[in-house]
């Protein structure tokens, strides 16, 4: 490998060479995340932080210009490198929804109705069913 470096860089020169390189680490080692894009009066058209490919464009109608409106390059997009991507990925994994208390009553009702044994040769009563051991019967 470095014999086959060596010779490209002795036939077309370092500068050209490293100019591949670096095209090549922008193109894959970079991850292209939109930015956010929104109209002229604020209504969100493109969230931030959806994967993109590099040449992405968008083109919308904005309704307080009246006019199809057209960004690309750094204006819709930008590069976050593999690291900054993957810790975007793991931040979003540690949004927590929490039930609103409203819809707790409505939530265990629906449990409960869910969760009601019916008579079967392993109904006990209204609140226990009998259960295999699996780790006896299934070896």
């Amino acid at each position: 490998m470095t014999v086959e470096l060596a010779d490209a860089i002795k036939e077309f020169g370092f500068p050209i060479i490293a100019a591949f390189g670096l095209g090549y680490f922008v193109y894959y080692v970079w991850v292209w995340v939109t930015r956010e894009i929104k109209d002229s009066k604020g209504k969100l058209i493109m969230a931030k932080d959806n994967v993109v490919d590099p040449d992405f464009s968008i083109t919308f109608y904005d309704t307080g210009l009246s006019i199809n409106v057209t960004k690309s390059g750094v204006e819709a997009r930008t590069a976050v490198s593999n690291y900054e991507y993957e810790t975007l990925l793991n931040d979003k994994k540690r949004n927590i929804f929490v039930l609103k208390p409203e819809f707790l009553q409505q939530f265990l009702n629906d449990f409960r109705d869910l969760m009601v044994y019916d008579n079967s040769s392993q109904f006990i009563n209204d609140n226990v069913i009998q259960t295999e051991n699996t780790s006896i019967t299934l070896p």
